[in-house]
């Protein structure tokens, strides 16, 4: 009978040939019954492959040929997207094999078109609990983002928070400020008390109210409805004012609109420029009458709103302000929103890891005007693995909700481990993780030797950035974990680096998201890891329900330590 590790020293043997080009069927068979229900050779496939595609892609090297890989790996879809793609095989490969990837773990390969640059696979994960008698709001089903809202009065059927993604419907504004985001781009501001219904990613209408937008030219041919008119944004900033009579002006801030009467062709729309405006005075009237500009700035009106932190929604915050040198786990328990201090992961630690915490001195640079990385914070020494703490509170994806997870980091990242070795790809990581399952669903935000961010939810369910984030500079990490009881969860990373500002409020560019997430995970344990070498300093862990309670706009009190 075989043991783990005669396992393990095949697999590493079937993964070589792979690599070398000369995988046989046979290989291919037996390959499939030692990662079938194995988790830990399905991870050891999975670093290998993103290894290779990383030095592939490096070196430019071709990638093999479709019949040399396992059947598992040879879908319909992966057929036709790999005669379709041609010449472009080679830049594609790192895409292509972590599909591969996720078709090891989950035995279907999905191929998507890339949201924000990105290029991923997935499949649904644990299910969910679905009411048949209900209509579950799937993420291909949202059409916007609420990014923010101050002092605000809803509709009595409406509980919405910042953060939250938004279906096609109505919104029904009492009072207050709020920012809408589409996903075609656009941004507006609602004045209460305004009754908007969102229609599309790039379209809405007014019923009645006031709103302000601001449309950068790639969100170019937003529409708003309106009972007199149909407007159409030709790259620009305007506000839109309904009365309850269905009276209605348009006035232009920056560039040009178009408008015309519902239902006339666009080709008969009138144009309308920068500084003019125009009002119909019933909502039936054929022609408006020229007005004088009276409107307030998008900018101007976020900068009324004073958008500022919200240390009340604040779920866990750990500062690191312990005093430097190292700190013995049992007196780790510093900051607030946890069950206990930090603690080692099961298992043998490296040599030469003590299991205690190290803390620096002042090890990163800070651009932002945000706390930390001056004074004490965690180092990972190159033998440093793993350490994790658990929540007071668990981020729960059972249930709707809307989460955000920053933390500051710099790694010294160490060279890219050469072809054919084996073993965890040098990576540093956060990662929500479930204390009673702990090998089930996660979210992990990770950051490879190769520089693109990566999401990953469970091994085989990972999603790669398009982008490469800067080498050996502080970065700033922001997650967005997006629960729903019903339907699709969605997952976002962005990795600012010291060059780029902040986003006061949710920015409209991730660098990575995932798409088909579907979990039940009840995730209450926070794990900061490295692997393969290098240097990496934490700062300022934070977990939140809002955008600006982990990415503070102004200096936020320091807790004492404890």
């Amino acid at each position: 009978m075989s043991t783990p590790s005669d396992n393990h020293t095949e697999l590493r043997a079937l993964l070589q040939r792979l690599s070398d080009d000369s995988f046989s069927p046979e290989d291919a068979a037996r390959l499939n019954d030692l990662l079938h229900g194995n988790p830990e050779a399905c991870e050891l496939y999975l670093d290998h492959l993103t290894l290779e595609a990383h030095l592939r892609r490096e070196l430019g090297s071709p990638a093999p040929g479709l019949d040399a890989l396992p059947a598992f790996a040879r879908s319909s879809s992966v057929v036709a997207a790999r005669a379709n793609q041609g010449a472009r095989r080679t830049r594609m490969f790192g895409a292509m094999v972590l599909r591969f990837a996720a078709a090891v773990v989950l035995g279907a390969v999905v191929a998507l078109a890339g949201v924000y640059g990105l290029r991923s696979v997935h499949q649904p994960l644990a299910n969910k609990t679905e009411d048949p008698d209900a209509s579950p709001k799937l993420n291909g089903d949202s059409v916007a983002t609420l990014l923010f809202a101050d002092n605000c009065q809803w509709g009595k059927k409406e509980r919405l928070v910042e953060g939250q993604r938004l279906s096609a419907g109505t919104l029904q504004l009492e009072r207050g400020l709020v920012v809408v985001r589409f996903d075609g781009g656009a941004a507006v501001v609602l004045e209460g008390p305004t009754e908007l219904q969102l229609e599309t990613r790039g379209s809405a209408r007014l019923v009645a109210g006031r709103l302000t937008v601001r449309a950068p030219e790639a969100a170019a041919g937003f529409t708003v409805h309106t009972p007199a008119s149909d407007v159409v944004d030709l790259g620009t900033e305007f506000a839109i004012k309904v009365e309850r009579n269905g009276a209605t002006e348009l006035h232009v801030l920056e560039g040009e609109i178009s408008y015309s009467k519902p239902g006339t062709p666009q080709e008969d729309a009138e144009l309308l420029s920068a500084g003019k405006a125009v009002r119909y005075d019933q909502a039936r009237e054929s022609a408006p009458r020229t007005v004088p500009l009276d409107a307030t700035r998008f900018a101007e009106l976020l900068s009324q709103a004073k958008i500022g932190p919200r240390e009340d929604l604040l779920l866990a915050y750990e500062p690191f302000n312990y005093p430097p040198g190292r700190v013995a786990l049992a007196g780790a328990n510093g900051g607030s929103g946890w069950a206990g201090p930090w603690q080692v992961s099961p298992g043998r630690l490296p040599e030469g890891d003590t299991g205690d915490l190290t803390v620096a001195f002042g090890k990163l640079n800070i651009p932002w005007r945000v706390q930390g990385g001056r004074g004490p914070m965690l180092e990972a020494p190159p033998e440093y693995q793993s350490r994790r703490r658990l929540l007071a509170q668990p981020v729960r994806l059972d249930e709707d909700g809307v989460y955000y997870v920053s933390v500051l980091v710099r790694w010294e990242t160490p060279p890219a481990p050469p072809a054919g070795q084996t073993g965890p790809m040098p990576a540093v990581r956060i990662v929500l993780r479930s204390s009673a399952d702990f090998q089930g669903d996660h979210v992990m935000f990770n950051l490879p030797v190769f520089q693109r961010p990566q999401l990953d939810i469970r091994s085989g369910a990972i999603f790669t950035s398009s982008q490469t984030v800067a080498r050996n500079e502080t970065q700033f990490w922001v997650g967005k974990i997006v629960a729903r009881r019903q339907g699709e969860d969605e997952i976002f990373f962005r990795v600012y680096g010291e060059g780029e500002t902040l986003d006061t409020i949710e920015p409209a560019d991730w660098s990575v998201r995932t798409r088909g997430i579907r979990s039940d995970a009840k995730l209450d344990l926070v794990l900061l890891t490295k692997f393969g070498g290098g240097t990496c300093w934490w700062d300022e862990v934070r977990i939140g329900k809002s955008w600006r309670a982990v990415v503070p706009t102004g200096a936020m009190p320091k807790p004492k330590a404890e």
